[in-house]
């Protein structure tokens, strides 16, 4: 199960965005080689990006920042996070690199 939980700051929960039961078909091992090739749409992972479509959508006018561990770090998130303008926080599973700026 997969679920979007909306919190105040404060730790209040509001109650549930979104949610989304699946189970994983079995996959032979010299299928998981291939993965990389597959579309978005077909991963796993593609329940961040229905979660954060789903949860733009709530009523009034509060700040929304959707908070994900690092299954969540993928590209294809910041790029819907930027088209929604919604941000989004994740646990990034690599170090990145951050450019120098200069003060």
């Amino acid at each position: 199960m997969h679920s979007c939980l909306a919190v105040t700051t404060d730790g209040l929960p509001l109650g549930l965005l979104d949610q989304k039961i699946f189970a994983r078909e079995s996959v032979a091992r010299d299928q998981t080689k291939h993965r990389n090739v597959l579309p978005i749409e077909e991963k796993e992972s593609y329940r961040w990006l229905e979660a954060l479509k789903n949860s733009k959508p709530v009523r009034g006018n509060p700040q929304l920042v959707t908070v994900c561990d690092r299954e969540a770090d993928i590209y294809e998130l910041f790029q819907l996070s930027a088209a929604l303008a919604a941000p989004v926080l994740v646990r990034a599973t690599y170090d990145r690199p951050l450019p120098k700026r200069s003060m």
